[in-house]
This record gives structure tokens, sequence and C-alpha cells, in this order.
């Protein structure tokens, strides 16, 4: 008997060791603390940080930003304006940290030392906006949405859009009734 419930605490002590143990490549939302967001907002800036977690080392890939831009339903505009990439394989990479920042006419983005800008023909102030602040699962392959900006949200930046998985009918519902629409869109490819 006392063998029994030994090799039964056993076992549950593996399950439990190694049921929390996670290799699923996560974007983590980073909140700023109160004190910085209120620097930010006396300033007029608003910075999404978010930290992609446990990239994997036995996989090669790759990580873009894309902006998108439509007027109705036609895709006028498509641009990568970030691109990380990882072509080896058996080293584990250190998280990636994102700070991306949308301004008037510019998105910033601040990853691990890395800056850069890109420049927008369109003032984001005119549109309604909404940021993704959720933790998602970033599967190889597939792409999300982080940022939607339109001209009429009926979704408002809802769940629904913002960490859901790219696909052509999401995009079509989201066109809808929209004269213009702007997507920021991550994308973990495998290489």
């Amino acid at each position: 008997m006392k063998k029994l419930l030994l090799i039964l605490i056993a076992l549950i002590s593996v399950i439990i060791f190694t049921g929390c143990q996670s290799d699923i490549t996560k974007l983590v939302y980073e909140p700023l603390s109160d004190e910085e967001q209120h620097l930010f907002l006396l300033t007029e800036n608003n910075i999404n940080m978010y930290e992609i977690k446990n990239l994997p080392s036995d996989k090669k890939y790759e990580i873009l930003l894309t902006y998108e831009q439509y007027e109705g339903k036609e895709k006028v505009e498509e641009e990568i304006f970030y691109g990380v990439r990882d072509d080896k394989t058996g080293k584990k990479d250190e998280d990636l940290v994102l700070s991306l920042n949308y301004q008037d006419n510019k998105i910033r983005l601040l990853s691990n030392a890395t800056s850069s800008g890109y420049d927008l023909e369109e003032d984001l102030k005119r549109y309604s906006r909404a940021a993704l602040s959720k933790e998602i699962n970033l599967e190889l392959g597939k792409s999300y949405y982080m940022y939607y900006a339109s001209t009429y949200n009926k979704y408002n930046g809802s769940d629904y859009v913002l960490g859901t998985p790219v696909t052509k009918e999401l995009t079509n519902k989201l066109l809808e009734d929209n004269a213009s629409t702007i997507f920021v869109k991550i994308s973990f490819n495998e290489l």
C-alpha cells in the first residue's frame, strides 16, 4: 500500500512539473505603469509594449509587422515595416520586445536595441482606433491583427478583431461599412 502511494505521489509530481512547462510562443501585452502612462498622455503619446516569449529553438522563423490600408474593400497599400528572422536552430533565443507608438501620421517602433519608423500618408487622429491589449498564442504560419483603425468601427476594437488569426472572411467583415481602414498585423512564419 505504501509503495502504491509513493508511486502515485511520484506520478502526480511528474505530471504537475511537466504540465507547467510551456513551449508555446506567446505575444504578451506589457502594460505601462500608471506613472509611465500618465507621462505619455501628457505629451499626447501612447505606447503599446509587447513581449514575444518562448521563441522556438528547433525551427527557423521570421516575424513581420505589416501596415495595410484599405479604401472601401480595396487594398491600396501594404508595407512590411519591421522584420526579424532566425535562420539557425539549436540555440534558445531571447524574448523579443516590441514597443509601438501610433501617432498622427507615423508608426514608431523600438525592438530590443533597434528603432525604426514608418511614415503614413494618413493622419491616424481622424480614425477610431484600437490596439491589441491581451496575450495571444502565436502559431507558426499565421498572422494576427495588432492594430485596427477605421472611419467607422462597429466592432470598436473588440477581442473579436484583435488577436484573432487573420482570415479573408474576418478582413471582409471588418471592411464592411468603412470608407477607410488601417491594420497592423504580426506574422509568425516558418522559414
